[in-house]
C-alpha cells in the first residue's frame, strides 16, 4: 500500500476517507498505548501482511496496523490463562513479571478486554498484560466481536486499476486501493519538493512555484538554462545571461559575453605609462598618446576609444603633426554576421540573426529533458508526460506516470515491477502471470467431509479467492423422501417410490388419490382410480360420488324387465337378431327387440314416398314407372347447350334423369341448333375475306351469315388518299406511286407539273410552288436531288453520255439567244415529255430544258429551260440562275418531290 502525502491528505476526495481514519486511529492509539505504545505515524497502516515488510522486517498486519509478532496465537494452556475462555491472554501470574510496564493497579483489565483483540490478528504473547485477570475478565468479548482485518474490498473489480484522483498535478493519476477496508483512489505519484521542469511536482496547482526564470541565473529564461561565462560573475536580467563582474585580473575587452572577461590584466590607478610598453589602463592599447617617432613606430593593435564594436579592434599608428604622438586609429564598419560580434558598430550584437533561443543558427529541437529546447514557451511538449502507467501484472503490477527516458528521445514508465511468488489460493495473482489462484492445489492434510453418520460422503475443496479454500458439497445426504430430489445422494431420484401404482404419490410425489363413498383407491399409470366395495356400483359414472348404487347381480341381463347386471339399465343390449316381418319391399327385413320383457320382431325400414331408385319405398309391391303413385314427367334442365338445353324428367334403371328434345342442323338464323355451344358455326364461318377495293383501299374481313342466311363478307373498302412515295397505291387507282420516281430515299415526279394540253404550269409565286406540293403530300426537291436525278452514277447527261444535247432530246431556244448559237424551239414550253430520248434510264423527264424548276432554296431555280441556247448546258452540270426577286415567270415552273416513307 502507498503512504498518503501531504496533497492526497489536502484533497477533498480524501476528507470522509481521512476522518473515518482519523476516529480508527485514536481508537487504535489508545489501544496500543494500552499495550505499550501507539502508532508512530500512517507509514504502518496496511490492508494485508504484504504491506507490512517496509515497517519492519516480519511484521504482521492487525487492524489496519502493521505490528512485530508472529501468526499464530497460544492457547489458553500454553498461556496461563486463568480464564480458559478460549481467547488466548496469558495470566497475570505467568507474563506480569516479565511484561508488565505498568502495575495491574493503575489499568484494570475491565478497560480493554482481552477478547477485543482476536486471536488470529494479535497473539496474546504480543500483548504485554498490564492488568491483573481478574479485574478484566476474558470473556468480555470474543473474536467474533471484532471483523477479519483482510478488507472485503480486495475482491472487488476495480482493485487495482488505474483512476483519477482529483488532485493536480502529478497526484492526478492514481491507482485503486484498499484504505481501512473502503475503495479510494491513491496517487500514483506523491507530492515531492517543487523542482523546475514544467511540473506541479508538490501537487499544489502550481507550476515551478518559487523559480524566477527572469532573474535565476541557474534557470534564467527557462528551466535548467544556466548562466555561466568564463572568468566572471554572471546574471540573469530579464530572462537573459549577462555578465555581472569579471574576476579580478581578467576584463571584458571586446564586450562579448560568450567568451566571459577574456582578458588578462589588472589596471592601475595612475592611468597609461608612457614607455613601459605595458597596458597600464587595460583597454587594449599600449602606450596611447604618447609620443613617437614616426621613423621608427611599429604598428600594433590596440583598443579604439569611443569606439564599440568590432570597430574598437583598431591598429596604432604616430600621427604626424604638432607633435608625433601614438593614436589607436578604429577598424572601419562591417556587415552584421552571427558570431557574437558588433560587426556594424550601432551598439548592438547580431541584431535580427539570432534565432528564438538567442544562439546562431537553427533552432535545436525539442528533447525530453525538462527544458525548453526550442526556446517556444513550452518545456518537453510532444511528449507524453505525466499520464497514468503500469508495468508487471498481478502481485507485481506497479503503477506510475511517463517520464523522460535516458536518451531524451521518448518516455518511459517510472513503475518498478515486483518479483513473482508462488501462486496461493488468496484471490491474488502471486506469480504475475495474469491469472488469479491458477493451478493452486488444495490442502493435503485436511478432509473435506458432508453429511452426518453413515451418510457421510466426501465433498471439494474449493478456492474462493481472498476468503481461502472452502468445502463444498454438491450433496449432502439424508434419508430418501419423494419429492424429486436425490435425498440420500446416491445419484438416484426417490427410488422405492412407484408413481405408476402408489395412491399415496401417484403420478407425482405428494400426489394422494382421493377415496369417493363405497370405494378403495387405485394408481393406475399414475393416474387415480377406484374400486367399488362390495354390493356396490358405480351406475352414473360420476368418480366424485363413487359407488352409489346398493344392488347385488344375479347374472347377465335378460329380456325380464329386470335389471340383472346392476348397472343401472333394465335389458339393455339384449334381442338383435335378423327376422321377417312379414311385409312386402324392403319392410320385410326386422330386428328383434326386447321390448317391455318380451321379444318381438321390429323392421328396419318404414315405408316412404315411391322416388326413382328401382326400390319399392312405399312398400306396396310396385316399383319406380311401374307404381301408380310416382310422379308424372316434367320439365327439367338438361345442362346441354342451345335449344337442347330444356328436356323433361324420366326414370331409366332406378336413376332420375332429364331427356333432351336433341339437336339440328346448323343453320343461319341466331340459334345454337346443334347444341355445340356456338350460334351460326355453318360451313365457311369466319373464313378470312377482302372487299371490293384495290391498293390501299382493300381490306380484310371474315365471312359471317348475312340478313337473308347466306353468307357474306364483312370487310368494307377504304377510302382513298393522297398518294405518297411509299410503295403502296395510297390513292387506289390500281397504281403504286404512279407519277414519281423513287430515287433512294426519296422520290421525284416524273414531269413538271402540268395543266391544260400538257404545258408545264408557270407563273407560280415561290410560296404558291411550296403549296402545290405541300398538297400533294410532297416539299420542293433540293438542288442535290434534282442534281442526283439528272446524272445518276456518273452520267454526263440526264439520258446518259451520248449524245449531247440537241433539239432532240431536250426543249431549248429556236434562235440566237444573247449572242448564242440558233436554237430550235419556239420560244415557248412544249407538253411535258415531248422529248422521250431526253428522258432519265429512270423515266424522268425535262430535267434539262421546258422550264425552270423551284428548289427547296427560294433564291435558285435549276434545270435550264426554253429560253436558254445549246451552249448554256455543260455536261455533268446542273444549270441553275438566281432568283433573288422572287417573282413569277413563264419560264419557271415546278417538279415535287417526296420523302420516302416505305419500309
Amino acid at each position: 500500500m502507498r503512504s498518503i502525502g501531504k496533497g492526497a491528505r489536502e484533497s477533498v476526495g480524501y476528507r470522509s476517507l481521512v476522518m473515518n481514519r482519523f476516529f480508527t486511529l485514536v481508537a487504535a492509539c489508545l489501544f496500543s498505548f494500552l499495550l505499550g505504545g501507539c502508532l508512530p505515524s500512517l507509514e504502518d497502516e496496511c490492508n494485508s501482511d504484504r504491506d507490512c515488510p517496509r515497517f519492519a522486517e516480519g511484521a504482521t498486519c492487525r487492524v489496519g496496523i502493521c505490528l512485530l509478532g508472529t501468526d499464530a496465537a497460544p492457547t489458553d494452556a500454553a498461556m496461563n490463562d486463568d480464564g480458559a475462555d478460549g481467547t488466548n491472554v496469558p495470566t497475570d501470574a505467568a507474563t506480569d513479571a516479565a511484561t508488565d510496564a505498568t502495575p495491574d493497579a493503575a489499568m484494570p483489565d475491565a478497560e480493554v478486554p482481552d477478547a477485543e483483540v482476536p486471536d488470529a490478528e494479535v497473539p496474546d504473547a504480543e500483548v504485554p498484560d498490564a492488568t491483573p485477570d481478574a479485574a478484566m475478565p476474558d470473556a468480555a468479548l470474543t473474536d467474533a466481536d471484532i471483523p477479519d482485518s483482510s478488507p472485503p474490498c480486495e475482491d472487488s473489480p476495480s482493485f487495482g486499476a488505474d483512476c483519477e484522483t482529483g488532485m493536480p498535478g502529478a497526484c492526478a493519476i492514481g491507482t485503486m486501493e484498499c484504505e481501512l477496508g473502503e475503495l479510494a483512489c491513491v496517487p500514483a505519484t506523491e507530492p515531492t519538493d517543487e523542482v523546475c521542469d514544467g511540473l506541479d511536482n508538490d501537487c499544489d496547482e502550481q507550476i515551478d512555484e518559487g523559480f524566477d526564470l527572469q532573474a535565476d541565473p541557474s534557470h534564467c529564461g527557462a528551466c535548467g538554462r544556466t548562466c555561466s561565462f568564463e572568468h566572471a560573475t554572471p546574471a540573469c536580467v530579464a530572462g537573459v545571461c549577462q555578465i555581472e563582474q569579471c574576476d579580478q585580473g581578467q576584463v571584458d575587452l571586446d564586450e562579448r559575453p560568450d567568451n566571459g572577461c577574456e582578458y588578462h590584466c589588472t589596471p592601475t590607478q595612475e592611468g597609461e605609462a608612457c614607455g613601459d610598453e605595458i597596458d597600464n589602463d587595460c583597454d587594449g592599447s599600449v602606450d596611447e598618446e604618447c609620443a613617437c617617432d614616426p621613423h621608427t613606430f611599429q604598428p600594433a593593435p590596440c583598443n579604439a576609444q569611443g569606439e564599440v564594436g568590432a570597430c574598437r579592434n583598431g591598429t596604432s599608428r604616430c600621427q604626424n603633426g604638432n607633435g608625433s604622438r601614438v593614436v589607436c586609429e578604429p577598424s572601419q564598419p562591417q556587415d552584421e554576421a552571427c558570431d557574437g560580434i558588433d560587426n556594424d558598430c550601432d551598439g548592438s550584437i547580431d541584431e535580427g540573426l539570432r534565432n528564438a533561443c538567442g544562439e546562431c543558427g537553427e533552432v535545436p529541437a525539442e528533447t525530453c529533458n525538462g527544458r525548453d529546447d526550442n526556446c517556444d514557451g513550452q518545456i518537453d511538449e510532444g511528449f507524453d508526460l505525466g499520464t497514468a502507467c503500469s508495468v508487471g501484472r498481478g502481485a507485481c503490477r506497479d503503477t506510475g506516470i511517463r517520464v523522460c527516458n535516458a536518451g531524451g528521445d521518448g518516455v518511459v514508465c517510472d513503475a518498478s515491477e515486483g518479483q513473482p511468488t508462488e501462486e496461493i489460493c488468496d484471490g491474488v495473482d502471486n506469480d504475475c502471470d495474469g491469472n488469479v489462484d491458477n493451478g493452486v492445489q488444495p490442502p493435503a492434510d485436511q478432509a473435506c467431509l458432508c453429511g452426518q453418520g453413515e451418510m457421510q460422503i466426501l465433498g471439494t475443496f474449493e478456492c474462493r479467492g481472498g476468503a481461502g479454500w472452502e468445502c463444498t458439497c454438491e450433496c449432502t445426504p439424508a434419508p430418501e423422501v419423494c419429492d424429486g430430489l436425490d435425498n440420500n445422494c446416491n445419484d438416484q431420484t426417490d427410488e422405492g417410490f412407484d408413481l405408476q401404482a402408489d395412491p399415496e404419490n401417484c403420478g407425482a410425489c405428494g400426489h394422494q388419490c382421493p377415496v369417493p363413498a363405497n370405494t378403495s383407491p387405485l394408481c393406475v399409470s399414475g393416474g387415480c382410480s377406484f374400486a367399488c366395495r362390495p354390493g356396490f356400483s358405480d351406475i352414473n359414472g360420476v368418480p366424485e360420488d363413487g359407488c352409489e348404487r346398493n344392488c347385488v347381480p344375479s347374472g347377465p341381463e335378460v329380456c325380464d324387465g329386470v335389471d340383472n347386471d346392476c348397472n343401472g339399465q333394465v335389458d339393455e343390449d339384449l334381442g338383435g337378431g335378423a327376422c321377417q316381418t312379414g311385409e312386402l319391399g324392403p319392410c320385410v327385413s326386422g330386428t328383434n327387440q326386447c321390448r317391455n320383457g318380451v321379444l318381438v320382431c321390429v323392421r328396419n325400414v318404414n315405408p316412404s314416398p315411391e322416388v326413382c331408385d328401382g326400390v319399392d319405398n312405399d312398400c306396396d309391391g310396385d316399383t319406380d314407372l311401374d307404381d301408380p303413385d310416382y310422379s308424372p314427367p316434367v320439365e327439367c334442365e338438361t345442362g346441354l347447350p342451345g335449344p337442347c338445353s330444356v328436356g323433361y324428367s324420366s326414370c331409366v334403371d332406378g336413376l332420375e334423369t332429364c331427356e333432351s328434345m336433341g339437336p339440328t342442323p346448323e343453320t343461319c338464323d341466331g340459334v345454337d341448333n346443334n347444341c355445340d355451344g356456338i350460334v351460326d358455326n355453318v360451313d365457311g364461318a369466319g373464313e378470312i375475306c377482302f372487299s371490293g377495293g384495290i391498293g390501299a383501299c382493300r381490306e380484310e374481313g371474315q365471312m359471317v351469315c348475312g340478313p337473308d342466311g347466306s353468307l357474306l363478307c364483312d370487310a368494307q373498302p377504304g377510302a382513298p388518299s393522297i398518294e405518297l412515295c411509299n410503295g403502296i397505291d395510297d390513292d387506289c387507282d390500281g397504281s403504286v406511286d404512279e407519277g414519281m420516281v423513287r430515287l433512294g430515299n426519296f422520290c421525284l415526279a416524273r414531269t413538271e407539273e402540268a395543266g391544260v394540253l400538257g404545258i408545264p404550269i408557270t407563273g407560280l409565286t415561290y410560296p404558291q410552288a411550296q403549296q402545290r406540293c405541300e398538297q400533294l403530300g410532297g416539299r420542293l426537291p433540293t438542288l442535290d436531288e434534282l442534281t442526283l436525278a439528272a446524272f445518276g452514277q456518273g452520267r454526263n447527261w440526264p439520258w446518259g453520255n451520248q449524245p449531247g444535247i440537241s433539239c432532240g432530246n431536250a426543249v431549248i431556244a429556236d434562235r440566237n439567244v444573247a449572242g448564242g448559237t440558233p436554237g430550235c424551239g419556239t420560244l415557248a414550253p412544249m407538253a411535258v415529255c415531248s422529248h422521250p430520248s431526253g428522258n432519265t434510264p429512270e423515266g424522268l423527264c425535262d430535267l434539262f430544258g421546258n422550264v425552270f424548276e423551284y428548289v427547296s432554296n427560294p433564291d435558285v431555280v435549276a434545270g435550264g429551260s426554253f429560253a436558254n441556247a445549246i451552249e448554256h448546258f455543260q455536261p455533268g452540270v446542273m444549270i441553275t440562275t438566281g432568283w433573288n426577286d422572287h417573282t413569277p415567270s413563264p419560264n419557271v415552273g415546278v417538279r415535287c418531290s417526296w420523302d420516302w416513307q416505305g419500309i
